[in-house]
């Protein structure tokens, strides 16, 4: 009996010790989301009327000048670097591959995300991903032929990725709805996930994200135009859905807010044709006047493959990053690592190349690896380097 009461003390003390760490990663989580963008709404379903500005007094997201005050100050001493990473598409739909492994597994990221690229997403300053899901228990689809949810407790899977912002403006965040829709924005907003490109309104769908790091201030938008037959709602003044740019107008005039606000603007977008490494005219087009507007990088997604690197007016373009986490077929993705140095200028532009195949996501082969370089490499404007270092061609 006393054996069967020790084992007993054991195994309580085992959850105890358990719980605890899970309260403390938790706990640690959201600190960190806060030290990096600012107050976030923790219980509710709507994100807040304020812009994420720690240090700074809050401003309308699309003014145009903005003071010197509220551009911060910075020590004269040398700043540290500063990580800004971005990876593809995330779905956690629990009837896709990545869930089925990671499930598999005993919910081991590890066995599904290799450990390196794990350490490049968990030590990033902020990492930012596509959110291709509904985070929802509503099982009332939108008459679409693929729809993707899962639980919102599994909020805690981009927890462990290290992700610090995510994008909602896909074809597939609103696939339940518009209680889907409020649903996902609850999760991660009480998760510590920021969120863009999506909402109840379009002033939400449209707000800036400013994060905030060693004095730096970033700006992070999101939009899309990757349906050929509009299901996705836009959102408007008085209903929810995601920020659209089939007509650019409404999302340049958000990247030029974000321009005269920050000193590094983020332009997360999610268009293409799926399955092909075929530019669309409207990939180029939009990608060049959202650059001429103020982006200082332009992240694409949504088309399933790793397409083409562009430099435009000294500004880089990765029309297509692909699937970071999800496929059951064999596909390549890339993660994008843009070093800022304490004065916001780009130090370094590093693709990190990835395999993906049934649920599991790798860094890519040595043979892959040279493959894809050698493919990025016909681009007229930009070269990537055997290490994975992008540059403009001169």
């Amino acid at each position: 009996m006393k054996k069967v009461l020790s084992a007993l003390l054991v195994l309580l003390m085992l959850l105890l010790f358990f719980a605890a760490w899970r309260y403390a990663d938790t706990d640690y989580r959201m600190a960190k989301t806060l030290d990096t963008f600012g107050t976030t709404a923790a219980t509710t379903g709507r994100s807040p009327e304020t812009t994420e500005l720690p240090e700074t007094t809050a401003v309308a997201e699309t003014t145009a000048a903005v003071t010197a005050d509220t551009q911060g100050s910075r020590d004269e001493t040398e700043a540290p670097d500063m990580v800004l990473l971005f990876g593809g598409d995330v779905n956690l739909d629990a009837d896709y591959s990545a869930w089925s492994v990671y499930a598999a597994a005993q919910k081991d990221l590890s066995a599904c995300i290799d450990r390196p690229l794990l350490a490049e997403m968990q030590n990033a300053s902020i990492f930012m991903v596509g959110n291709l899901f509904a985070f929802t228990d509503s099982t009332q689809s939108e008459n679409k032929r693929y729809t993707f949810r899962t639980y919102a407790e599994n909020v805690s899977v981009l927890q462990q990725m290290g992700v610090d912002i995510v994008s909602l403006a896909n074809n597939h965040v609103y696939d339940f709805g518009a209680v889907g829709l409020t649903d996902t924005l609850l999760a991660l907003n009480n998760g510590g996930i920021i969120h863009v490109g999506a909402g109840e309104n379009s002033t939400e769908a449209a707000r800036v994200r400013y994060g905030m790091y060693n004095g730096l201030r970033i700006a992070y938008t999101a939009a899309m135009r990757s349906e050929k037959y509009i299901n996705t709602p836009e959102a408007t003044e008085s209903s929810s859905g995601v920020m659209k740019m089939y007509t650019l107008d409404a999302y340049l005039e958000v990247i030029r807010g974000a321009a005269a606000q920050s000193d590094f603007v983020v332009a997360y977008v999610h268009w293409g044709t799926e399955n092909s490494l075929t530019l669309e005219q409207e990939q180029i087009d939009g990608a060049h006047a959202l650059i001429d507007a103020g982006a200082d990088i332009v992240i694409g997604s949504h088309t399933h493959t790793l397409q083409t690197v562009e430099y435009y007016n000294g500004k880089p373009i990765f029309y297509s990053i692909g699937n970071l986490w999800s496929d059951v077929q064999q596909t390549e993705s890339a993660l994008v690592k843009v070093t800022l140095s304490g004065d916001g200028e780009v130090k370094a532009l590093e693709l990190i190349p990835c395999e993906n195949d049934a649920g599991i996501t790798r860094p890519a082969s040595d043979v892959n690896r040279a493959a894809i370089f050698a493919r990025l490499n016909q681009s007229a404007t930009a070269s990537v380097s055997p290490e994975g270092i992008v540059r403009e061609k001169k």
